[in-house]
């Protein structure tokens, strides 16, 4: 092995050291209708969760992300949120 530490690397081999998996994503992990949990932290530290619905989800090079609408106070709100803060 170490007689190979300064070998030309080919595309083949190259391909396979940068290793990822190929610019896909793994498949969502939520439905579009799927009741999930938010929390959400205030100045003190206090955190609320809250129950909201997914209406909608879309995947981009970070991963999927997803249109929540939730409601608190009486007020209804929707805004999308990236998978790993659900």
């Amino acid at each position: 092995m170490a007689d190979n530490k300064n070998m030309e690397l080919n595309d083949e081999m190259m391909a396979k050291a940068t290793g990822g998996n190929g610019g896909e994503i793994a498949g969502p992990k939520y439905e579009i209708g799927d009741t999930v949990q938010l929390k959400f932290a205030n100045d003190e530290g206090v955190v609320t969760t809250v129950t909201g619905v997914v209406d909608d989800r879309r995947a981009n090079p970070g991963g999927w992300e997803y249109l929540v609408r939730y409601e608190v106070n009486g007020n209804v709100y929707e805004h999308w949120y990236p998978e790993i803060a659900i």
